[in-house]
C-alpha cells in the first residue's frame, strides 16, 4: 500500500517558517483513556484569594445573556467579597469560541460576580441553572447560601435566584432587588441552599421552576430528617420566606437523621406523564444499616400539596441498597437515555461504598428507566441498570454525578462523575489527592464498569498537579464554545493560581473523543462522478487579475486556489498551463507537467510555477475582458481536457462574445458578491454550456472545499464525500467511510480558514470484519513529516517512509493537507484522525474523501 501524505503552503503569507506536528492523537498516549488537566484543559479558571475554595461547584448556567452560547457558573463558597469573609461568591462565565484562561479579577464583558450579601453566608455553596424562572426570554441562575441568617434565623440558609441579562455588571446579593428572587430559609440551621437544582415546568405556567434543599431541617420536629422545598417560577422580584410557599410550591419532607435534600436535582419523566420530576438524596437514612442512604425520585406535579418521603404511595420511587456507612443519596442526577432504549434514566452515588474492598473508593448506578418499581434495589438491580466502581482505596467516586451528553458521538448518551480523592499518575509523577473525574460512555449492556481498568468504556480525567481535589464537582456544561459538541467542566477546589495561593479553580474540557470510534457519521455532503468521465491530464487556469479583484479577493485566494492543485500529490502528472487577464492577456506560464523541473534549477519544480503565481497575481488596476482571457487560453492551450476560471464576475470590456463555447469542461470560481444577479447568470452559463461547475461566492471558508470538487471531477474520483464543522481550542475530530468495493485508491484532504491552526491526520486505519488491519500511527507520521521538511524543496513528491507494507510520505503545509493512499481493499472502512497544531480558538475544518476506481 502506498500511503503520501502532502500539506499544500500557503506561499502569500511566506514560505520560512515550518508548521508544527499535531499534538499526539487521544490514541497515540501512553493511556489513550486518559486526558491530564496538566496539560490539555481547555479552559482554566483559577481562583482569586486564599481558601477561596473556586470550583467547589460547577454547572451550566444556560444562556444567561441571550447570545445562543451556553455559559456557565462557578461558585468560590468562602471568597471574601468587599471584604465579607466568607460571603462567597458565584461566577457566571459567558460562553464563546475563544473561551481559555479566565481571569476571575478581570471578567470585563466575559461574565460577571455575584457577591455574597454578609459575611458567613458562603453563598456559591450550591449553583446551578436554573432555567427561565421569570419568563423574559433569557437563562436564570440560581444560588445557594446556607451560612445566611436572614431574619436573625441562624443558620437558616437562603437560595437567590439571579435573573438573567445581556449585561457583565456585577450583582450583590445584600442588594439584588429587581434582579432576582430570595428564598429565605424557614427556621433556624435548616441550612437551605445547601443544594439547588433546576426542575422544568412542573405546573405548566410556561416558566422554570426549581428545588432548594435544606437537609439540616427539621419538619414535624423529626431532627435533621431535611427538606426539598420545589419553588415555581415567576417574574415578581423579592424575598419570599420558604415557611409561608403557599401556592408558590411545596415541600417534600424526610425522616429523622436523613439529610433528604443533602443533594437535589430535576430528572427526565419517568412515569409517562409528560412532566419531569425531583430526585434528592438522603445520604443518612439508616436503610437496613447506618448511614447506607436512600435516594428519591418524587414525580412532578403542579399542585402544591406536601410530599412524606416515608410514605410516597404512588407518588414517586425509592432507592436502596447501600452498603452500611456508604451513603446513598450523596448526588442524585439526570442521566439521559444511556441504553437507548427511548426511557430517560437516572444516576445515583454512594460516595463511601467499598467495592472490591477499596475503602471510600465510591460507586454509582445508572438506573435504567420505564416501569421501574417504587422501590429500587441497587444491590441486585439486574437488567435495569449497572454499576460504576470507584478505581481505587479514598478515591471518593460520586462526589457529583450527573448526564454529560454525547462525548463520543456513538448515538448514546455519556454519564460524568467526579471523584477528588483519586490520585493518579504512578512513580515520580504520582500526583495523590488530584483528583479526577470520569466520562463513562454510554451502553446497553448491566455489566459493571469498573474504574480501575475501564479501556475503552469512557475516559478519566486526571486533575493537573498533587492535592488539587479535581471533580470535587463535574458536570456538563452544555456548548461552551459553540462548536456543536457537548462540553465538561471539573471543579478542583484545593488548585492553586497563578501566584501559588491555594484558591481553587475550574477546568473545561471541549468535545472529548472516544479513542477508535468515528466521529459524525454521516456527510455534511456527498458528490457521486458517473463512471464515465474521462480524467483531464491537461488544464488550463483563466485567472482574473483585473482591478475589482483586490475588492473581491483581498486575501488572494486565486493563488491559494492554484497552490492547492499544484500540491495535490495525484496531479503530479497532470500538465497544467495558466493565463492572467484584466483589459489585456498575458501568459503566466505555458503548459509544463507539474511533477517534472519547471527550470534548468534543479530546485524549482513546481516552485516555479507557484513563484509565476505569487509575483504576477496582483490585481493591476485594469477593466475585465473575459474575451482576452479565454481567447488566449484557446491559442496556448488548445489540447486543454478541462479549464479553471477564476473571476468576480464583472465583465466590462466590450460585449462577451460567449468564447468558452466548444471548449472543454470548465470549472468556474466566483469571488465576491457580483457573482450573483448578471454576472452570476454569465458564469452559470459558462459553466453549464461546457458541462463543467460553478462555485460562487468563494471565500476562505469555501475555497478548499469548491477546489476539492472540482479535484474530484478532473481525477474522475468516484465518490467525495465532505464534513464541516468547527473544532475547539484543542480538539480533533475522527472520521470514517465505507469505500466503494471498486475503490482502488484515495485522497483525505483537510482544510481550513485558519493558517495558523496546522489540523494535521495523526492516525490512519484500514477497517476489515471489525479488525483493525493496517494502520500508520501518530509517532510514524511525525518522524516521517519531520524528514518532510528537511526534503521538500528538492524533490517535487514528498520523501517517503515505510512501516509494514504502508509506503508513505509526508509534505510540509499551512493552509491545507492531502493524504494519499493506493492499493485498498474496496469494501473496507478507512478511518482517520485530525488534531491541530496549534489552536487558540475554534476553528472550522472541511474534511473530505475522494474515492477513486484506479491506483495513483
Amino acid at each position: 500500500m502506498l500511503l503520501v501524505i502532502t500539506c499544500g503552503t500557503a506561499w502569500g503569507q511566506g514560505t520560512q517558517g515550518q508548521a508544527p506536528l499535531p499534538p499526539p492523537d487521544p490514541a497515540d498516549r501512553a493511556d489513550p483513556n486518559r486526558i491530564d488537566l496538566r496539560t490539555e484543559a481547555n479552559v482554566e479558571i483559577r481562583g482569586i484569594g486564599k481558601d477561596d475554595d473556586t470550583g467547589w461547584i460547577v454547572a451550566s448556567a444556560g444562556d444567561v445573556n441571550g447570545d445562543k452560547r451556553d455559559d456557565l457558573i462557578v461558585g468560590a463558597r468562602r471568597a471574601d467579597p468587599a471584604g465579607r469573609v466568607d460571603a462567597g461568591t458565584a461566577y457566571v462565565i459567558f460562553g464563546r469560541a475563544d473561551l481559555g484562561e479566565v481571569d476571575l479579577e478581570k471578567l470585563g464583558a466575559g461574565g460577571f460576580a455575584i457577591a455574597g450579601g454578609a459575611a458567613g453566608d458562603t453563598a456559591g455553596f450550591a449553583v446551578s441553572g436554573a432555567g427561565d424562572v421569570n419568563g423574559d426570554g433569557l437563562g436564570d441562575v440560581v444560588v445557594g447560601a446556607p451560612g445566611a441568617d436572614p431574619d436573625g434565623r441562624t443558620g437558616a440558609g437562603m437560595a437567590y435566584v439571579v435573573f438573567g441579562k445581556a449585561s457583565a455588571d456585577a450583582v450583590d446579593l445584600a442588594a439584588l432587588g429587581a434582579g432576582g428572587i430570595a428564598l429565605a430559609g424557614a427556621a433556624p440551621h435548616d441550612e437551605t441552599g445547601f443544594s439547588v437544582g433546576r426542575v422544568g415546568d412542573l405546573n405548566g405556567d410556561g416558566r422554570a421552576d426549581l428545588v432548594v434543599g435544606a437537609p439540616a431541617a427539621d419538619p414535624g420536629g423529626r431532627f435533621k430528617a431535611g427538606t426539598a422545598w420545589v419553588v415555581f417560577g415567576g417574574s415578581d422580584a423579592g424575598t419570599f420566606d420558604l415557611g409561608s410557599l403557599g401556592a408558590r410550591g411545596f415541600r417534600i419532607d424526610g425522616y429523622s437523621f436523613g439529610y433528604a435534600g443533602w443533594s437535589v436535582n430535576g430528572v427526565d419523566d419517568l412515569n409517562g406523564d409528560g412532566i419531569g420530576e425531583i430526585a434528592l438524596g438522603a445520604p443518612f437514612v439508616a436503610a437496613g444499616a447506618s448511614r447506607s442512604g436512600e435516594a428519591y425520585v418524587v414525580f412532578g406535579k403542579g399542585g402544591t400539596g406536601d410530599v412524606d418521603l416515608g410514605d410516597l404511595s404512588g407518588r414517586g420511587i425509592t432507592i436502596r441498597g447501600g452498603a452500611q456507612n456508604s451513603m446513598l443519596g450523596q448526588s442524585v442526577n439526570r442521566a439521559g437515555d444511556v441504553n437507548g432504549d427511548g426511557a430517560a434514566d437516572l444516576i445515583v452515588s454512594a460516595l463511601h461504598a467499598d467495592p472490591q474492598n477499596r475503602d471510600n473508593a465510591g460507586s454509582a448506578w445508572v438506573i435504567f428507566g420505564g416501569n421501574l418499581a417504587p422501590v429500587v434495589d441497587v444491590s441486585a438491580l439486574g437488567q435495569s441498570g449497572f454499576r460504576i466502581e470507584g478505581a481505587a482505596t479514598g478515591a471518593l467516586t460520586g462526589s457529583f454525578v450527573g448526564a454529560a451528553g454525547d462525548f463520543n458521538d456513538d448515538g448514546l448518551p455519556d454519564v460524568v462523575l467526579g471523584a477528588p480523592g483519586a490520585s493518579t499518575g504512578s512513580g515520580v509523577g504520582a500526583r495523590a489527592g488530584g483528583g479526577a473525574g470520569y466520562v463513562v460512555f454510554g451502553k446497553r449492556g448491566t455489566d459493571t464498569v469498573d474504574l480501575a481498568s475501564f479501556e475503552g468504556k469512557g475516559i478519566q480525567i486526571a486533575g493537573g498537579e498533587a492535592g488539587d481535589r479535581a471533580g470535587r464537582s463535574i458536570a456538563a456544561s452544555g456548548d461552551l464554545n459553540g462548536d456543536g459538541v457537548p462540553d465538561v467542566i471539573l471543579g478542583a477546589e484545593a488548585a492553586k493560581n497563578g501566584r501559588g495561593v491555594q484558591s481553587g479553580a475550574a477546568f473545561g474540557l471541549f468535545g472529548i473523543d472516544k479513542p477508535g470510534a468515528p466521529g459524525p457519521g454521516k456527510p455534511d455532503k456527498v458528490e457521486i462522478i458517473p463512471p464515465a468521465c474521462k480524467p483531464a491530464k491537461n488544464v488550463e487556469a483563466i485567472i482574473d487579475d483585473s482591478g475589482s479583484m483586490s475588492g473581491t479577493d483581498p486575501d488572494n485566494l486565486r493563488v491559494e486556489a492554484m497552490l492547492m492543485l499544484l500540491r495535490k500529490e495525484a496531479h503530479q502528472k497532470t500538465t497544467l498551463g495558466a493565463v492572467d487577464f484584466g483589459e489585456n492577456a498575458g501568459h503566466l506560464f505555458f503548459p509544463h507537467v507539474i511533477g517534472k523541473p519547471f527550470t534548468e534549477e534543479p530546485e524549482a519544480f513546481q516552485e516555479g510555477m507557484a513563484s509565476r503565481l505569487v509575483s504576477r497575481i496582483r490585481s493591476d488596476g485594469a477593466a475585465t475582458n473575459y474575451n482576452a482571457g479565454f481567447e488566449l487560453a484557446k491559442k496556448e492551450n488548445p489540447k486543454a481536457d478541462a479549464r479553471i476560471f477564476l473571476t468576480d464576475g464583472a465583465h466590462n470590456e466590450g460585449e462577451y462574445d460567449n468564447s468558452h463555447r466548444g471548449g472543454p469542461p470548465t470549472y468556474v470560481l466566483g469571488f465576491g458578491d457580483s457573482t450573483e444577479g448578471e454576472d452570476g447568470d454569465r458564469l452559470r452559463r459558462i459553466a453549464a454550456d461546457t458541462k463543467g461547475k460553478y462555485f460562487p461566492q468563494i471565500d476562505a471558508d469555501k475555497l478548499a472545499a469548491a477546489m476539492n470538487s472540482i479535484d474530484a471531477r478532473l481525477l474522475c474520483d468516484s465518490k467525495l464525500e465532505t464534513w464541516n464543522g468547527r473544532v475547539p481550542k484543542g480538539g480533533g475530530v475522527i472520521r470514517e467511510t465505507v469505500l466503494d468495493p471498486a475503490t482502488k485508491s484515495a485522497d483525505i484532504v483537510l482544510s481550513w480558514a485558519v493558517p495558523a491552526a496546522q489540523f494535521g491526520v495523526t492516525k490512519v486505519e484500514v477497517v476489515q470484519n471489525g479488525q483493525v488491519t493496517k494502520e500508520i500511527t501518530g509517532s510514524e507520521l511525525a518522524k516521517a513529516y519531520a524528514a518532510s521538511r528537511r526534503k521538500a524543496r528538492r524533490k517535487p513528491r514528498a520523501r517517503r517512509s515505510q512501516t509494514g507494507d504502508l509506503e508513505f510520505a509526508v509534505h510540509r503545509g499551512e493552509a491545507f493537507s492531502t493524504v494519499h493512499l493506493n492499493e485498498l481493499p474496496g469494501g473496507a472502512t478507512l478511518r482517520f484522525r485530525v488534531r491541530p497544531g496549534k489552536l487558540s480558538r475554534a476553528t472550522g475544518l472541511s474534511s473530505q474523501v475522494a474515492q477513486n476506481r484506479r491506483d495513483r
